[in-house]
């Protein structure tokens, strides 16, 4: 009997434990396969799940998440040949049929149990593994040193390379750039939703030789992705195949969708009694099925030694984990998790939609004990030349403040609540109460110039006392009251802005002379007309906008106010282990605010802060070094945020940043047949990487 297996990583020396984190490592063979070309073998494919609970990123405690973001309803096996993962070629693509009958990996992600600190309880990444699957293959012609290599997609019901020929013979390094087009989602066209009929798509996932974490991973570290298959492991009958005892080796995938999960414990406006609820939220900025993404995640190892010298040090070199896969009893580590990919538009990211939050296509908010709230979505890597908001993917919350009535908010003050018209006229009228008293300088100035005009022979030109039909000499003085009115108008759709007027108003225009009051009778209005027709008076009285002190109001219609969280891949605050965390996690940062309108200076090349000595902070040999992955969403990761407090009032319109610039103030996110042969494998699913962050309103 011959049996061929599949192992997880392929690299020189390196040796994989059994797919079971508790069965011994199988040992790599060395010999030159005995198939014959064209003819048939049946494969045996076990698969492994990965885990989600309560996790973070810089412990790694990772965490299985729910049944159904686990769960296996279709399954392909690639097949490819060549002496290296990175001169194989495709040559065949097969259906498994998923039996869904996995067993849960107990001992494994105990929570916290992989903190600094700790013993290594909380060993494996694995949540189950599933018994074995069968298919029949048509075995490849290999060449003298090739090899067979192993690729795994659960759930996924489209062809992996086209169709035909035109799949046979492209290299891996083609393939794993190949775009596809659909998660796993029931909404794939808005980039975000719930897990649609066919689950969650995975794929095999690229995997460390070292660890990464505290230290860069070692010198000669490699990133694989392709399962050898091993000449030890061929099955001649599919009985044996079936019935086979020996442990069989891991081929480790991940989902290519990005979980959110949005949180609410806030009931009322920080300080205040003004009643909060979140009651819709949505994704903005996000791929879908027109952008997709590719095959495997792309990882350079380039990165591998990026550290950010102002991060903890267990997690300064963010790129790779420490926590690794374990072999049986000793526990020793056999690979270790990538942490970060290029995706389909990685240095631009042309394509990201952000019409569901700008047409207010949110989903409802659940709220009440137990509630979850989670939307799934296409990845957003980001590389560290294209950190501006447009580029961003983030969480946009609807909430509802006070009792639901309406209203408004003045620029500038966003903590103060303006309940009606009138609050709205008194503030702008208090704001323009130096406008109001230079009105009435130049009024009477107006007044006192026309009332002494004159002409060569010294008679009076007065259109004031020519209006009211007296003497020249009969009157000396005009009083009057002035008043300002606050009209409000139309309120702008894009932006929430209340349109309104101000406009000062002139009444009681009477004359007088020496102080007492010149009965006018029937010329009364013809001279309130003359005065209000004063050059100086006219211009002031019908000045209603467009003045450059003009104070801004925005309409919340309903109560309605939108929040917005950009999602930090590489940061982290609060952890729910009640742990503190910095603020800006794996990849810390600050600037002055001289920076704040040039990304050189936001985000230096040379990875140096901009402060002036001594207080110059080293925060890596590089811009990407330092700050690569800070804004970015990565496939198979979680991420929470926590709403903890609010303090303003949030925005009367849902944020739209497709026009933002880069370089511009408030631009970054920081501103922020025959003989029949039987292969045998498992495949485990890698854990959610869980990633939390809290916010303040």
């Amino acid at each position: 009997m011959k049996k061929l297996s599949f192992l997880a990583l392929a690299a020189v020396g390196l040796l994989l434990g059994a797919c079971s984190d508790k069965e011994e490592m199988a040992e790599k063979a060395n010999a030159i396969y005995d198939l014959i070309p064209g003819q048939n073998s049946w494969l045996a494919v076990g698969i492994a799940l990965p885990d989600g609970g309560s996790s973070t990123r810089a412990n790694e405690d990772l965490v299985d998440g729910l049944a159904t973001e686990f769960e296996v309803k279709s399954a392909k096996l690639i097949l490819f040949k060549g002496g290296t993962e990175a001169t194989a070629t495709y040559f065949g693509e097969y259906t498994l049929t998923p039996t869904n009958t996995f067993t849960e990996e107990g001992d494994d992600n105990v929570p916290e149990g992989n903190k600094e600190g700790t013993a290594a309880k909380g060993y494996g990444e694995i949540t189950t593994t599933s018994q074995r699957y069968v298919t029949q293959i048509t075995n490849p012609n290999l060449g003298a040193e090739d090899k067979l290599w192993a690729y795994v997609m659960l759930n996924y019901t489209g062809n992996s390379l086209g169709t035909g020929a035109d799949a046979i013979g492209k290299t891996f390094a083609e393939f794993s750039r190949e775009k596809f087009y659909a998660i796993g989602i029931g909404t794939e066209a808005a980039g975000q939703g719930q897990i649609g009929e066919n689950g969650l798509v995975m794929t095999s996932v690229p995997i460390a030789s070292a660890a990464g974490g505290t230290a860069a991973p070692a010198a000669g570290t490699i990133v694989t992705t392709l399962s050898e298959v091993q000449s030890d492991a061929i099955f001649e009958t599919k009985e044996e195949a079936e019935t086979d005892t020996n442990p069989l080796t891991c081929i480790y995938v991940e989902r290519a969708a990005v979980k959110v999960e949005l949180k609410n414990s806030v009931t009322t406006l920080d300080g205040t009694s003004v009643a909060f609820a979140v009651t819709n939220w949505a994704l903005g900025n996000v791929n879908n099925n027109e952008s997709g993404y590719y095959n495997t995640r792309q990882f350079n190892t380039d990165w591998m030694g990026y550290a950010n010298n102002q991060a903890p040090q267990n997690t300064r070199y963010r790129m790779v984990g420490r926590t690794g896969f374990w072999n049986t009893g000793t526990h020793t580590p056999t690979g270790f998790r990538t942490y970060f990919g290029e995706d389909v538009n990685f240095d631009g990211n042309d394509g990201l939609i952000n019409s569901t939050l700008a047409d207010g296509n949110y989903t409802a908010f659940n709220t009440g004990d137990g509630a979850t709230n989670i939307l799934y979505t296409y990845e957003n890597t980001i590389d560290e030349n294209s950190m501006i908001y447009q580029n961003t993917t983030y969480v946009g919350v609807k909430a509802t403040i006070g009792t639901g009535d309406d209203f408004w908010v003045e620029a500038g003050q966003p903590k103060t609540k303006l309940d009606d018209a009138a609050a709205i006229a008194g503030r702008v009228k208090a704001n323009a109460s130096s406008t109001f008293d230079a009105a009435i300088g130049t009024i009477n100035a107006a007044i006192s110039a026309d009332l002494s005009s004159e002409n060569a022979d010294h008679e009076s030109t007065s259109t004031i006392i020519a209006a009211a039909g007296v003497a020249a000499n009969a009157i000396d003085e005009v009083s009057y009251d002035l008043d300002a009115v606050v009209t409000l108008g139309s309120v702008n759709s894009e932006t929430g802005e209340q349109a309104y007027t101000y406009q000062i108003t002139i009444k009681n225009i009477k004359a007088k002379k020496s102080g007492a009051e010149v009965a006018l009778g029937d010329k009364q209005t013809a001279m309130e007309n003359a005065v209000k027709a004063l050059t100086d008076v006219a211009a002031i009285l019908n000045v209603t906008d467009g003045r450059t002190n003009a104070t801004k109001f925005f309409l919340h219609a309903d109560g309605v106010s939108y929040y917005t969280m950009r999602i930090a891949h590489f940061g982290g605050t609060d952890l729910p282990s009640g742990d503190k965390t910095p603020a800006n996690g794996e990849t810390p940062w600050s600037a002055p605010s001289p920076a704040y309108n040039n990304y050189a200076k936001i985000y230096p090349m040379d990875g140096q802060s901009i402060h002036p000595a001594p207080n110059s902070v080293d925060y890596g040999e590089s811009r990407a070094a330092a700050w690569l992955g800070r804004w970015s969403i990565v496939r198979n990761n979680w991420y929470v945020l926590d709403i903890k407090k609010v303090e303003g009032l949030g925005s009367p319109v849902p944020e739209n940043y497709s026009g933002s610039g880069t370089g511009s103030i408030g631009g970054t996110p920081d501103d922020n047949p025959g003989r029949e042969y039987f292969i045998a494998a498992e495949i485990h699913i890698l854990p959610w990487v869980k990633r939390y962050q809290s916010v303040n309103f």
